[in-house]
């Protein structure tokens, strides 16, 4: 598979493969001819980041319908065909109305309809929350995930693959505009000034801890049933000037990371535990398996670049005491570069939390909706 090309590294923005359910032709004008890529699979002419070091950054970050070729056994031939192409206006209007086209170039128009129907519905989310919501829509195909189950797919062997070839998946926009009854989506948009300069030092200047509306005794009342929460965080990094290197620490202005608190320990505990993270400045790696074999990712993949998303799966039960959530910096060159004078510096981001209780009789939206309009805070956790 072909390399992403130059601007498609780009940290700040979307990047757009492509991936195909366009299988069916007229086998009578293309005889002995079948797809080349599979229903649900990977567009032949979209490229991945497999190859690239794993410091990098997820690339593509979603994929979009892209179209497909067929191509003939026997002799190794491809044709492009119309049938496989995605329908668009012509050029030359004049003469023929419509025309077709395909590739990662159909994908992208497809993924800049999806971001503007978002804006036009939403107009006033920041970028980083359409970004970060086009992201979080995101879901993979079952021939993306080599037709397993999202929680039997080995971290190591299989998601580094599947993340750096389709990225988060296909998104879908009724999930990016709405909620539903047993489907509870919540936007945090924050900002925080992730260092300050005390004395000669930088250190890590403010921790945020989102609170959860999450209605407790209604999850207590179905403690058993399977419950999943999906979490994106986006923020946007500031380049470091003069530097080509690509690198955890060196490239950005600052990295952000996310956390929630455990299901066994309290909300004292888990500030204790984010705030020491936080002071040792370092990327987020978390060392407990019973915790991660709970994520579909886990912090160690979901740790590259400005997106970062997971999913959770446990019983209602579990998710009661999951009622706060951390946002918090690790490292850049905003901190490692003083004689820039950028420690004061302040980034904003965008806290996308989705609750699902799939029996669909549940009504969740109500009484998180209620305690919204309760204004449930959000806690700032300083550490000048």
């Amino acid at each position: 598979m072909e390399s992403v090309q130059d601007p498609s590294q780009a940290w700040n923005a979307i990047s757009v493969g492509g991936y195909t359910d366009r299988c069916v032709f007229d086998h009578a004008k293309h005889p002995g001819f079948a797809p080349l890529a599979h229903q649900g699979g990977l567009s032949p002419a979209s490229s991945t980041s497999v190859n690239w070091e794993k410091t990098f950054p997820i690339k593509p970050d979603i994929v979009m319908e892209g179209g497909n070729c067929i191509y003939d056994s026997s002799n190794g031939e491809i044709r492009n065909i119309p049938d496989l192409e995605l329908l668009t206006t012509n050029a030359n209007f004049r003469s023929q109305l419509f025309s077709t086209m395909g590739d990662t170039s159909a994908a992208t128009a497809l993924a800049a309809r999806f971001g503007a129907q978002l804006q036009n519905e939403y107009p006033d989310l920041w970028p980083e929350t359409l970004r970060g919501l086009i992201i979080h829509s995101a879901e993979w195909s079952s021939e993306m995930l080599f037709h397993k189950k999202l929680f039997d797919i080995p971290k190591k062997n299989k998601w580094p693959e599947i993340l750096r070839t389709f990225g988060y998946g296909v998104p879908q926009l009724e999930k990016a505009l709405f909620s539903k009854s047993n489907s509870v989506t919540l936007v945090f948009q924050d900002e925080i000034q992730p260092f300050f300069l005390d004395g000669s030092e930088i250190k890590t200047n403010e921790v945020r801890f989102h609170e959860l509306p999450w209605p407790i005794t209604l999850l207590q009342e179905h403690m058993a049933g399977n419950a999943f929460l999906k979490i994106t965080l986006s923020y946007f990094v500031e380049p470091n000037p003069g530097s080509r290197l690509i690198n955890a620490y060196r490239y950005p202005s600052c990295t952000l990371n996310f956390d929630i608190c455990r299901a066994t320990e309290s909300h004292s505990d888990f500030k204790k535990r984010i705030n020491k993270l936080a002071r040792e400045g370092k990327e987020y790696k978390t060392l407990s398996a019973s915790e991660t074999d709970n994520w579909v990712l886990g912090t160690n993949l979901r740790g590259q670049g400005s997106v970062k998303k997971d999913i959770w799966k446990g019983s209602a039960a579990e998710v009661a005491p999951k009622g706060q959530i951390a946002v918090f910096p690790g490292n850049g060159w905003w901190r490692l570069r003083k004689a820039l004078k950028k420690y004061n510096s302040i980034t904003r981001y965008s806290l996308i939390v989705s609750l699902t209780l799939p029996k669909q009789e549940i009504d969740i939206y109500t009484p998180i909706s209620q305690m919204i309009q309760t204004k449930i805070p959000i806690m700032y956790e300083s550490k000048k």
